[in-house]
């Protein structure tokens, strides 16, 4: 077996509770999809988690994270809507 492990900062707890719903809806699909045996995301602070994912080896590994890089799109993006001078 190979895990990978990453820490998720976040600015805030807000913007850590949508990365999570994000990564629920898009990467833990893909991975899943990818060949991931189990992912578990423990939260340890109001912004900060930590995202660890079970696969049988590296390779199977290393495909679900180029999967997973090419599909999780951007919380936010810039320049915003709201960037704009009037």
């Amino acid at each position: 077996m190979y895990a990978r492990i990453h820490n998720v900062i976040a600015q805030s707890e807000m913007q850590l509770t949508m990365w999570q719903e994000t990564f629920k809806a898009i990467g833990a699909k893909s991975n899943m999809q990818n060949g991931a045996k189990q992912i578990t995301v423990t939260k340890i602070a109001p912004n900060k988690a930590i995202l660890i994912t079970v696969f049988p080896n590296k390779e199977i590994a290393d495909k679900a994270f180029q999967a997973v890089k090419n599909n999780v799109c951007l919380l936010y993006t810039s320049p915003s809507p709201r960037d704009a001078t009037l």
